[in-house]
């Protein structure tokens, strides 16, 4: 796949903030959630969030998407648990486990109504959310909020994948522009992966290659 578009990546967010990104102690403060269902969210969901909520300023009708490889694995390995021990299932945290659980959150609280779409790809996850954000700015969106984010995977999967990037969650706005940066995929070389996507977003390296299994994804920064 090659993309025709060159896109600019704005108002970059993360949690932690870039500054303390080898710590995952502390929790975003999320105003905008009352106090009961804030206790309810697990640091996940908080740091999706806080990108989220820091994205609304670009307007109401700017469609979302969510983009998470695995979700909230660790809420979902609890109601596994649960049932394996014959108890009884909450609603509410089954109903916070599903994969767009987050960004239908967000939509309540921000009182968002209009379009948006959680993405799960494996190890493109990242660029398939670009991708789909590319086709949103295609079909004629202004700009497109983009929310990324994962946790290292609880016991027993803990040894299954990688690490994720630093931050728990990172978010920015996507709009397309005259120079900017272009993504594309091609067949898989045999050299290693450059730095992780986060740090090449905040950067000003000219070129960024994501090597996923029989594909290479290159980024590239132009101008």
């Amino acid at each position: 796949m090659s993309s025709a578009l060159h896109f600019a990546v704005d108002n970059l967010i993360s949690w932690p903030p870039a500054a303390d990104a080898g710590s995952q102690a502390s929790h975003p403060p999320l105003e905008q959630v009352p106090a009961m269902q804030r206790r309810r969210m697990s640091p996940l969901c908080k740091a999706a969030l806080h990108g989220a909520f820091g994205l609304d300023e670009a307007g109401d009708d700017i469609p979302l998407v969510f983009a998470s490889r695995f979700g909230d694995m660790s809420r979902s390995i609890e109601l596994l648990r649960q049932l394996s021990q014959g108890e009884a299932l909450s609603p509410t945290q089954f109903s916070l486990s599903v994969h767009n659980a987050i960004g239908a959150l967000h939509g309540i609280l921000a009182g968002h109504t209009g379009q948006y779409t959680a993405i799960a790809a494996g190890a493109e996850t990242a660029e398939a959310a670009f991708c789909e954000a590319l086709a949103m700015l295609s079909d004629g969106a202004p700009s497109v909020r983009l929310i990324v984010y994962d946790a290292p995977l609880p016991a027993p999967y803990q040894h299954a994948e990688a690490a994720p990037p630093d931050p728990l969650a990172w978010a920015c706005r996507v709009r397309r522009a005259a120079s900017g940066l272009s993504l594309r995929a091609a067949p898989a070389t045999a050299d290693a992966d450059s730095p992780r996507l986060w740090p090449f977003l905040n950067g000003s390296a000219g070129h960024y290659i994501h090597h996923c299994g029989q594909s290479d994804w290159h980024w590239t920064r132009h101008g």
